[in-house]
């Protein structure tokens, strides 16, 4: 701060604070902590105070550490400072204006000419224009960090280091890429496995009751079965909750294991979490949980073993990450514990004994439920729907809660079982369409209160449903009782690979209830018909359909548009499902394909492609007929531009009787640049492992496994499904300046009713408060934006707080840390934020005008 006051901001910072005396061993774990605290905290506290303190311009950010790199066998080596090398990569990934370097030495003998020397090269280092990221300097030798393909032998000359009957120790052994290993251990070798897991099983005693009370989504029923196939493969398996970093935890489970199965003969350290959010908002607390199970975690087990163990072990594997030589956007704390690994497996790496070797995983494809799959079949027979009550419905499988305040429906959704996933594709991506939601709103409703005529308004569409292939999400339906309705939401999260849920993201919320308000009637289909003019020519249709399939690719089900006529505001259209699927109608009375395509058919008014935004009311006297006509009436709203269509629509059979009628459906139009930035919208926005490119699948990573152990002994390799260079090259492209690209070209207009929330709506007064609101209505697309209106309540993300801050940045001229949004989420305290003065001295004159009204009104009396 006081450099900024001066405005002597610089250009080029080094950071010191890993250059020490060596004092210590690498396994120390008292030193492994102490490093984390003074070096790997204080680069972090040092990007988020040059973020805060709105630093904007070009930043050369230097680290410069000794003995951190092992490059030529070197005795003296502290692996934990190698935690620095997470910041190094993922800094210039969140903060485009900064660059980072790494630089390793060996301190020579103080004023020595090798002192004098490094000096020089590191002087040099600091001028060199476009550095290497990562350097080491070893006397007059500058080395950098490279990768290079390597071939691994199918045929091995040497056998794998694997037992039959062996003991093999597996952290994080209950789940993921563990539990895929555990298992071909059972399979190939009968091993003995100790699996070490966060959560407790219950005694075996009461598995098969626990299993009887408890359905598939239950994670321990889960780990329960993943034990009793390991079994059933003929494994004798020891199943120990503990947490890996707590020694006391560890020393008692290695006693345990000694007692069972005797000396371990290999240990697959499997155990993490995944990180995730801005380095800005990180704090130690919240990287501790992410950073103990790969650091403390792996140093506390290697010691433990070591004094325990009378024979050495045969090999000591690190399931480390890709992230570790990526980086990735919002993965700091992830990127800087699988960084550690790396280096511990190097610092133990010798041509004899035990075997230490850090595999940098690119993402699998099978792990999670695709592992859980794989169960006894006695388990399915024991299950007796007692947690939950099945649905006979395609789109909901079971009520999981009910009570006086909600009723929860829960869905499991993959891109294989749901054709609303697999025939619904948005710019490449299996995404749910909006009707869909419907259809599963209504068969909740229809669950609590059977009724033949039913309206949903006020839907409100806030994010899009994704699912890539690879992917499992856990989609919940939520009713709540109100006032002669409900309310509904529609919530999902990915089912992680360990089994656990991620974090919840709502998709459409709304209201239903009964409708008193009569059908139409009937419609003089014939005479619409004439009266719009002669259909479009059946090759006009199938150029239409051509133009959106850069957009939309539809399967079968959606290739029901047989006939359009259209009018003066107005036009008329035929549909008909395909016969293979009118069976479907009877289990969907809004056969979210159908309904989709017949208010799609809006479109037709306007040429191009068109996203829905709200209905205004949609009324439900009768189930969709296999053949069904579709008539829309533009209407001419005031807010309605180039880019939103409204209009209203009747759904009716073949008759004109009326089965749906939709008020205020509006549409919003994608354009070809919107639909190139759609793609980065819909694309979770992690690292290139983590998207849809191809994962590891399961025999494969097994075979990789089997491989390196026989093979040569190298202490890290990183297994990728792609060429090493593209993924890294990808991975820096992906950095907060590209999602703001990218994003901003999807700035609405704002065109959404603002929600209902918990806080009444309060104009915005000042300049700068209205100035702010007119940014958050074109980012977040809504019409209203009261100054208590909160940016997250209201729909807001982190990658759209991001480009939020970035249009605040254009928009006033001024620097603006990215944080901003996070401490200060309502327009007022934003305004505040950037504006103390002035917005002390507003809020003075309100109380001021305050007191004048006041007055005022005492006068009058």
């Amino acid at each position: 701060a006081s450099l900024r006051e001066a405005g002597q901001i610089p250009t080029q910072i080094i950071h010191a604070w890993a250059v020490d005396q060596l004092g210590s061993t690498a396994d120390d774990l008292a030193t492994a902590e102490q490093t984390l605290d003074v070096v790997f905290h204080s680069l972090l506290f040092l990007a988020q105070a040059l973020d805060q303190q709105q630093v904007s311009g070009p930043l050369r950010l230097i680290t410069l550490s000794n003995n951190m790199q092992r490059v030529a066998g070197e005795p003296q080596f502290q692996p934990a400072k190698s935690t620095l090398l997470g910041p190094c990569r993922v800094i210039p990934q969140e903060y485009p204006q900064i660059s980072c370097q790494s630089i390793d030495i060996v301190l020579p003998p103080p004023h020595s000419a090798d002192a004098e020397d490094l000096l020089d090269h590191l002087l040099l280092e600091c001028l060199r224009p476009g550095a290497d990221p990562i350097v080491a300097y070893r006397g007059a030798s500058r080395w950098v960090q490279t990768v290079e393909p390597i071939r691994i032998d199918s045929s091995p000359s040497t056998a794998p280091q694997l037992r039959d009957g062996g003991v093999y120790l597996i952290t994080g052994g209950l789940g993921g890429i563990g539990l895929v290993l555990a298992r071909q251990l059972a399979q190939t070798v009968r091993a003995k496995l100790v699996l070490i897991g966060r959560r407790a099983l219950p005694p075996r005693a009461e598995w098969a009751e626990w299993l009887a009370m408890h359905d598939l989504h239950d994670q321990t029923s889960q780990r329960i079965a993943g034990v009793q196939a390991l079994e059933a493969l003929g494994a004798e398996v020891l199943a120990i909750s503990a947490d890996v970093a707590d020694p006391e935890q560890m020393s008692a489970v290695l006693a345990q294991v000694q007692a069972a199965f005797g000396a371990v003969h290999g240990v697959i350290h499997a155990a993490g979490v995944a990180g995730g959010g801005l380095l800005q908002l990180k704090t130690p607390g919240s990287m501790a949980h992410v950073l103990r199970p790969k650091v403390q975690g792996t140093l506390i087990l290697h010691a433990l073993l070591h004094q325990i163990q009378t024979q050495p072990l045969d090999f000591f594997v690190l399931c480390s990450s890709i992230n570790a030589v990526i980086g990735g956007f919002g993965q700091v704390d992830y990127c800087a514990a699988n960084a550690f690994l790396d280096s511990f497996a190097a610092s133990h790496a010798t041509r004899r004994g035990p075997r230490y070797l850090s595999i940098n995983w690119d993402r699998w494809q099978e792990t999670g439920m695709a592992v859980e799959t794989a169960v006894p079949a006695t388990f399915a027979a024991l299950q007796r729907d007692v947690a939950h009550t099945p649905i006979d419905h395609l789109l909901l499988q079971a009520r999981v809660t009910e009570s006086a305040e909600q009723v929860v429906y829960r869905s499991t959704f993959t891109v294989a079982q749901q054709w609303v996933l697999s025939e619904h594709k948005i710019v490449g991506k299996a995404t749910v369409p909006g009707t869909t939601y419907l259809e599963m709103v209504r068969a909740a409703f229809a669950q609590q209160a059977p009724h033949d005529t039913i309206e949903i308004r006020d839907v409100l569409f806030i994010a899009p449903l994704v699912v890539l292939d690879h992917e499992v999400k856990e989609v919940q339906t939520i009713l709540e009782p109100g006032a002669g309705q409900f309310t509904f939401r529609v919530i999902s999260r990915l089912v992680q690979p360990d089994g656990t849920g991620g974090a919840w993201q709502q998709h459409v919320q709304g209201q239903i209830g009964v409708t008193t308000q009569p059908a139409p009637t009937p419609l003089d289909l014939a005479e619409i018909a004439a009266r719009c003019g002669p259909p479009e020519a059946l090759d006009a249709l199938q150029a239409a359909a051509a133009e959106q399939r850069a957009f939309l690719e539809a399967g079968p089900r959606w290739q029901s548009l047989t006939e359009v006529h259209l009018g003066s505001g107005e036009g008329l259209g035929r549909l008909e499902l395909n016969p293979a699927f009118t069976a479907e109608l009877a289990m969907l009375p809004l056969h979210p394909a159908l309904l989709d395509v017949a208010t799609g058919s809006i479109q037709r008014i306007r040429r191009g492609s068109y996203l829905p935004l709200t209905y205004g009311a949609l009324r439900i006297y009768g189930p969709l007929t296999s053949v069904l006509y579709s008539y829309v009436r533009y209407q001419h709203d005031e807010r309605d531009t180039n880019e939103t269509l409204t209009c209203d629509i009747l759904l009716t059979d073949e008759r004109g009787r009326c089965l749906v009628a939709i008020d205020a459906f509006s549409m919003r139009r994608v354009s070809g640049a919107a639909v190139e930035a759609l793609k980065a919208d819909l694309a979770p926005a992690t690292p290139p492992n983590s998207s849809d490119r191809p994962g590891i699948l399961s025999e494969e990573g097994w075979q990789v496994f089997n491989r390196l152990l026989a093979g040569a002994r190298m202490p890290q390799i990183v297994v990728s499904v792609q060429p090493l260079e593209l993924v890294i090259e990808q991975a820096q492209r992906l950095n907060a300046d590209r999602i703001i690209e990218d994003t901003g070209n999807l700035a609405l207009q704002p065109t959404l009713a603002r929600p209902q929330l918990t806080n009444p709506f309060v104009a915005p007064e000042t300049e700068l408060e209205q100035q702010i609101a007119k940014i958050w209505q074109q980012v977040l697309g809504i019409e209203r934006i009261g100054v208590h209106d909160n940016f997250f309540e209201l729909g807001g993300t982190s990658l759209s707080g991001i480009q939020l801050v970035a249009e605040l940045k254009k928009r006033l001229q001024t620097d603006i840390p990215t944080v901003s949004i996070f401490e200060a989420p309502t327009v007022r305290s934003l305004a505040k934020y950037l504006n103390p003065e002035r917005d002390d001295q507003s809020t003075l004159q309100r109380s001021l005008d305050r007191a004048d009204r006041k007055l005022a009104r005492k006068r009058k009396r």
